[in-house]
């Protein structure tokens, strides 16, 4: 998928762990909040994301957003309906 609206690099993860590992990353040119993380898990995904400073997206697929989570950039049912946020 291109990816445009100033973000740089799209990353679909699997939670806290790929959030540290990309941390980690020294990526040439690209800052943290120029990524954006997509996930499923408002706690493990979301948070871990919105604490190293990415943009986030959130596939709720039909399920409401929990009270306690932060609220991610963009919501989604689908993948795919990250299209037009990031057109």
């Amino acid at each position: 998928m291109p990816v445009s609206a100033g973000y740089e690099k799209l990353i679909v993860g699997s939670g806290l762990a790929d959030m540290e590992a990309v941390r980690l990353l020294d990526i040439p040119g690209i800052e943290t909040n120029e990524i954006l993380f997509v996930g499923d898990n408002p706690y493990t995904d979301i948070i871990g994301a919105h604490g190293v400073g990415m943009k986030t997206a959130w596939i709720r697929m039909g399920r409401d957003s929990p009270g306690d989570a932060p609220h991610p950039d963009f919501i989604v049912d689908h993948v795919e309906e990250l299209k037009v946020h990031l057109a």
